[in-house]
């Protein structure tokens, strides 16, 4: 069992290691927060309108720095968020669903 916590620990400090990003972006190294990847099911917070919206990640760009999601109430309608939104916290209009599907608010 400690074997398998060392190997996470190595891949972690690996993934942290790698070449740093010029400063003021997000670089070739960011990593998403494990909640967020193809098929997840999650909450989008829209700031304008103050309203939660179930959506489903369609798709990652680590090329563009971008998660592209679409509404389940409308499948044609799509976003994406950039994954500097996304890392920052504050700014991040992806949630996780709580069981009953509203967004868990940070």
């Amino acid at each position: 069992m400690a074997g398998g916590f060392t190997k996470l620990v190595d891949s972690l400090v690996r993934q942290g290691s790698q070449k740093a990003p010029k400063e003021g972006s997000i670089g070739d190294v960011a990593v998403l927060p494990h909640w967020i990847f193809e098929g997840a099911k999650l909450a989008y917070y829209s700031q304008r309108s103050e309203q939660t919206f179930d959506v489903v990640v369609e798709g990652i760009s680590h090329s563009k720095q971008q998660v592209r999601f679409v509404f389940e109430s409308d499948r044609s309608t799509w976003k994406s968020a950039s994954f500097a939104q996304i890392i920052c916290g504050t700014t991040n209009p992806l949630r996780k669903r709580e069981r009953s599907g509203a967004a868990v608010v940070p």
